[in-house]
């Protein structure tokens, strides 16, 4: 029965090590073609959303700018020596600070507005028809 057991759980871990070193192997790796082709989708539907939210160019103009400095400075963060709790505070601090600079440019209901358009344009591209 030892002999049995030793051999069930030698043939479980084998096969589970197996696995977990193919499971990677799966994932296809993007050219730099279609990781360009991504990149420009995600920025028409970004582009998108502003439309729909009803701003102008100049007001998209400075929504890109604070988007591209908050996202600067989320990589930052993320690289800096801060236990996980600090970060997690500094993060949601940033967060705010977004917030209210968005809010500034685009004014509550147009802001609340690009929200819920982010979020519709999130979910249907999302769907596994649109992959």
């Amino acid at each position: 029965m030892k002999k049995f057991l030793t051999t069930v759980f030698a043939l479980l871990a084998f096969a589970l090590h197996s696995n977990a070193q193919t499971a990677d192997a799966t994932k296809p790796e993007l050219t730099k073609e279609e990781k360009a082709k991504l990149k420009a989708a995600k920025e028409a539907e970004e582009n998108q959303g502003y439309v729909l939210a009803g701003l102008n160019e100049q007001e998209i103009a400075q929504v890109k700018v604070v988007v591209t400095e908050m996202n600067q400075k989320g990589k930052d963060l993320k690289a800096s020596s801060l236990t996980d709790e600090e970060k997690e505070v500094k993060r949601k601090e940033l967060n705010e600070e977004k917030k209210t600079k968005l809010k500034a440019i685009m004014g509550d209901e147009r802001f609340k507005k690009w929200g819920q358009i982010r979020k519709e344009l999130a979910a249907k591209s999302a769907t596994p028809a649109n992959n």
